[in-house]
Formats: C-alpha cells, sequence, structure tokens
C-alpha cells in the first residue's frame, strides 16, 4: 500500500528511529533505505533539531494529534509539505515536494506587491473590489483622498459603501453589469441619472467610474478608477 501511494512515507519508532521508508521517499531524499533505516532521524538528517518539522513532531509526540507543516529543507535544496501523524510504534510522516508550488506562490506575491505599488502612486482613485462577493480589497491613497476615508476604513466593506445608500440597488446592478462585461464606462444609471459617491463626510461627488477585471490565479478581481468629472471639468 505505501509503495502505491505518491506521497513519500517514514515510520519513525519512539526513539526517533527510521523503521520504514516508501520507494517515492528514497527518491525526494536521495538517500538509499540501506544508509537510514534503524538509524536515529539527527543521525542521518544533522540540523533536523532545528527545523520547523522537528518541532511540529515533538508536539506530534506531546499532544497525539495531526499536524501539517511546509519547510524548505536545504538538506535537499527543496520544500516539502509533511503531515505527521502519531502512531503507538512512534510517527506515521507523509510528504511531499511542494518547490513548483512555494515558486508560483513567490512568483504571484512579487506581481501583487508590483501592482500595489503601482496603483497606490497613481494619481486617479482606483478601488479594487472581489468580483463575486462585492467587497473592497483594496485602496489606493487618491481613494482615501476622495473619499476621506482610509483605505483600512474602506477595506472589507461592500462597493455599495461609497455610494449613496438609498441608491443601492441601482448601484449592485451597475456593479454586477461591469463584472459580467469585463470592462467599461460609466456614469450614468440606465434612467440616465448622474452616479455619485459619498463622503465620509456626507458629500455627493458626480463621479465616472471606469473598471476592468482582473484574473487571477485564485481570484478574479474588479479594479475600478473613479473620477471626479467636476475637477476633470
Amino acid at each position: 500500500m505505501y509503495e502505491r501511494i505518491n506521497d513519500g512515507f517514514v515510520a519513525l519508532d519512539t526513539e526517533w528511529r527510521l523503521t520504514y521508508m516508501n520507494s517515492h521517499a528514497t527518491e525526494l531524499l536521495g538517500r538509499e533505505r540501506e544508509q537510514l533505516l534503524g538509524k536515529e532521524l539527527s543521525e542521518v538528517f544533522p540540523g533536523v533539531r532545528e527545523t520547523e518539522f522537528y518541532d511540529a513532531a515533538t508536539d506530534v509526540v506531546a499532544e497525539q494529534e495531526v499536524i501539517a507543516v511546509e519547510e524548505q529543507v536545504d538538506l535537499i535544496d527543496a520544500w516539502i509539505e509533511a503531515r505527521i501523524f502519531p502512531d503507538v510504534d512512534g510517527l506515521s510522516i507523509y510528504f511531499r515536494e511542494i518547490t513548483g508550488r512555494k515558486e508560483r506562490e513567490r512568483s504571484l506575491e512579487r506581481s501583487r506587491k508590483r501592482y500595489r505599488a503601482l496603483v497606490d502612486a497613481a494619481p486617479a482613485a482606483i478601488l479594487v473590489t472581489d468580483a463575486e462577493s462585492g467587497d473592497i480589497v483594496e485602496a489606493n491613497r487618491a481613494a482615501e483622498e476622495l473619499l476621506g476615508r482610509s483605505a483600512d476604513d474602506l477595506t472589507g466593506e461592500n462597493h455599495s459603501a461609497i455610494h449613496p445608500a438609498e441608491d443601492k440597488k441601482l448601484y449592485d446592478s451597475l456593479f454586477r453589469e461591469r463584472v459580467d462585461s469585463g470592462s467599461g464606462l460609466v456614469n450614468r444609471h440606465a434612467d440616465g441619472s448622474q452616479i455619485y459617491v459619498e463622503t465620509a463626510a456626507g458629500d455627493r461627488i458626480p463621479v465616472e467610474i471606469t473598471s476592468q477585471v482582473i484574473e487571477l490565479e485564485d481570484e478574479r478581481l474588479i479594479q475600478s478608477v473613479i473620477r471626479d468629472v467636476v475637477k476633470r471639468s
């Protein structure tokens, strides 16, 4: 059974000696069974006691609960995801290499940081909203100035919170239309009336909103550029 699974699998006894490992474990660790079986963990993997994995394994023994941990393992130059299970004879550990996933996550985070920097430096007010929930996830400095509210205050609010409350249904409809179309500019409702944002002080500012749907790896967002039509004119 252990030879058929896709994960590496090793078993440790109560003295932290390796008692079993499947073929996939030998491939991931780059070591043969004969080099490892019967040996105490720190004997064959120097420095293991200073790792998050070792701390997690110690907690599993103490608490008798399953713990999952991700860590970059210098010994094999790879990121490993491990699930550690308590066992009557010691520990059972399933693990897999996740280096590719971690590299994609780092690349995505770098892209997000660059995007945030560009958005924050933009002269126009920009709000980024979750396309599904309609909740604001990001606001730049120009948006803070336009609305008189901090980015922290805006984040988590529904998009309709920046518009007059009595017209919430109209703005919800406009938002869904922009999400469905993928992009577009809007400055009036279907009945021809002007659209507004409402500041923290209660002032209403006539605006036009240009929106663009952004597809990311794990989420769908809509970026809205909001322009004060009075100032622009």
